[in-house]
């Protein structure tokens, strides 16, 4: 699971995002949810599995994950094994000799048959996806049903990014500030940002204080990159993540290690202990990030103070990658490219259009 800006640019957020729908998750079963033939893929993936089995002191096989040789793990939360009994075989055995094709698609992919001659039922056993057979009962075709272009699963306005715009004027509507933002409240002070009534998750651009958006971050970069330098002071510098996978390659536990055991890391991760929650730095900071120089830091973040992740024109998605789970995101386009490419299309805008900034996840 991951959380994540998006930009809607125009009216029509729900028509805008619509497009982008994970259909597994949202259910919706509408025209951006496309029928695709995943025959020969299911049919490798059959050929090519098996099943494990104990087999017995007699040659008879048995399934593993039944209650007779499940072994309880000591503690609420530990988890239960299946070991193999003692004078026993654990054997793999090819699942074209357990399963008929039509089986393992029932049970793998959790696909239906239509029977021949019928119609698949869209809204009921076979909305997710179907299975075709022929006169004969044989399986024709796998049939698969998602939305190819999904990009959420859930979204909502302001979110974990409520209050992103500055205005020039105190803000007509309240940002929709999540419970993320206050479930401490009782013990914790609010975020001062919750108290600053320029704040906004929607506006037209022109209400927009880019620049006052710009120097708050500038200004909070610099604090940031000057704490850096006094947690490293007299340090010797890291070689940076790249360098230490390169030297460690196909050994990733290697390279964490010996990343880590550097002076500089040690002496950021001894700051962050102190106050993990609270640490002006970030729970993922390294020093990979200060490896430049101040007024290049500054700048960088002067600039990516006004962006999000994604921006949705006229019902277009552009990105600056591809979005994971864990917040991981993959064929980034550099941060500085990015940054070119929003200013770019804010820029351009009337100063009349609606700017609307969307919590997605995926």
């Amino acid at each position: 699971m991951s959380y994540f800006s998006v930009l809607v640019i125009g009216p029509n957020i729900e028509e805008q995002l619509a497009h982008y729908h994970e259909f597994e998750c949202t259910g919706k079963n509408d025209q951006y949810i496309k029928d695709t033939d995943i025959t020969n893929d299911v049919r490798k993936a059959y050929d090519g599995s098996t099943r494990t089995r104990f087999k017995d002191p007699a040659g008879e096989h048995h399934c593993p994950y039944q209650a007779r040789f499940a072994v309880k793990g000591e503690g609420v939360f530990a988890p239960t094994s299946y070991p193999c009994p003692e004078g026993w075989e654990k054997t793999e055995i090819p699942t074209k000799e357990l399963q008929s094709f039509l089986e393992y698609i029932e049970d793998s992919e959790s696909k239906k048959p239509v029977p021949f001659g019928t119609s698949p039922d869209l809204g009921g056993d076979h909305k997710y996806g179907y299975v075709l057979l022929n006169d004969k009962g044989e399986v024709e075709k796998v049939i698969n049903r998602t939305n190819p272009n999904a990009k959420w699963d859930y979204w909502r306005e302001g979110g974990r990014w409520a209050g992103h715009f500055l205005l020039k004027a105190p803000a007509e509507i309240r940002p929709n500030y999540s419970w993320e933002w206050t479930f401490n409240a009782d013990t914790e002070p609010l975020d001062p940002r919750m108290g600053d009534n320029r704040r906004a998750d929607k506006a037209l651009k022109g209400e927009v204080d880019w620049e006052a958006m710009m120097a708050e971050a500038g200004y909070k970069a610099a604090k940031n990159y000057d704490l850096a330098m006094s947690i490293f002071d007299h340090l010797p510098e890291c070689k940076s993540w790249e360098e230490i996978r390169s030297e460690h390659e196909g050994d990733i536990e290697a390279a964490r290690s010996a990343y880590h055991d550097q002076p500089r890391c040690k002496a950021l991760d001894d700051e962050r202990k102190k106050d993990f929650r609270n640490f002006p730095l970030g729970w993922d900071a390294s020093p990979d990030d200060f490896a430049l120089s101040r007024e290049r830091y500054i700048e960088n973040a002067r600039n990516r103070s006004i962006t999000t992740f994604a921006i949705v024109k006229d019902g277009q998605w552009q990105e600056k990658g591809q979005m994971g789970w864990f917040g991981i995101s993959t064929n980034e386009k550099d941060q500085e490219t990015w940054n070119s490419m929003f200013a770019k299309i804010i820029m351009e805008l009337p100063e009349d259009t609606l700017l609307t900034v969307v919590d997605c996840h995926i």
